[in-house]
């Protein structure tokens, strides 16, 4: 048998009137839909999902084809306009050597501007700011992958104040 090809997305939404609990709700609803390859089972999905005032940011690590079916279920979301709208691929890599994540997780950032100061954040290239935000969730990633299960929930909690400088700020 042959080794099943992984990839990563990233994804940026606006949310509709702040449904933070509800669009984490649907995107741990859509996970549970998808099925591994010819299993039955669950697929193994793993990933970050990052809620801040008016948008959300999404990495998604699984097998290409649950990727492509993942971004498929989002499409008539997006098209609903009912939890959030503009959703866009930023990047997209396929056939990734290692995963980044171990799990699925999930937190609300609220306001957080502990990155770049303001005015250096508004005059970078938009590719540079999403290569910065990109770099920055998957060394949370790592960052959670490597604790503790007991100690990945309070980091989860207090993602401002224990890994504020990976984050990416809210004027992305």
């Amino acid at each position: 048998k042959t080794a099943t090809l992984v990839g990563r997305v990233f994804i940026v939404g606006q949310l509709v009137n702040e449904q933070h609990r509800q669009i984490a709700q649907w995107h741990k609803d859509a996970i549970k839909e998808l099925h591994g390859e010819d299993t039955g089972k669950p697929a193994e999905v793993t990933g970050i999902l990052l809620t801040y005032p008016g948008y959300f940011l999404h990495v998604f690590e699984a097998e290409l084809k649950i990727v492509a079916e993942f971004v498929k279920l989002m499409a008539p979301m997006s098209d609903s306009g009912t939890l959030a709208t503009e959703m866009r691929i930023l990047a997209s890599t396929d056939d990734i050597p290692a995963r980044i994540f171990d799990d699925w997780n999930y937190s609300s950032v609220g306001q957080h501007s502990l990155g770049a100061p303001i005015a250096e954040a508004q005059h970078a290239p938009i590719a540079q700011k999403i290569s910065e935000a990109y770099i920055g969730v998957l060394k949370i990633g790592r960052t959670i992958a490597a604790a503790k299960m007991d100690d990945r929930e309070p980091i989860l909690q207090n993602l401002r104040t224990r890994l504020g400088q990976s984050l990416p700020t809210q004027e992305m």
